[in-house]
């Protein structure tokens, strides 16, 4: 995993979810790979979801006018 990728996770993991810095890296580098890609996954299914409720609203916004 490149530099900046691991960086940013990491960056994200602290942010989002409240995590300290010492404990991201008291873990073990195939912990963090797996987190991180839990992380990702969950980020995807929210995105996705997201998408799903602006096009029902539009929808709904068409059938309103």
């Amino acid at each position: 995993m490149p530099l900046k990728s691991l960086l940013k996770n990491k960056l994200l993991l602290q942010k989002q979810y409240h995590l300290q810095e010492s404990a991201i890296d008291s873990w073990p580098y195939w912990m963090l790979e797996e987190n991180i890609k839990i992380v990702n996954e969950l980020t995807e299914e929210e995105e996705k979801e997201r998408k799903k409720q602006e096009k029902e609203q539009k929808t709904r916004y068409r059938d309103w006018e």
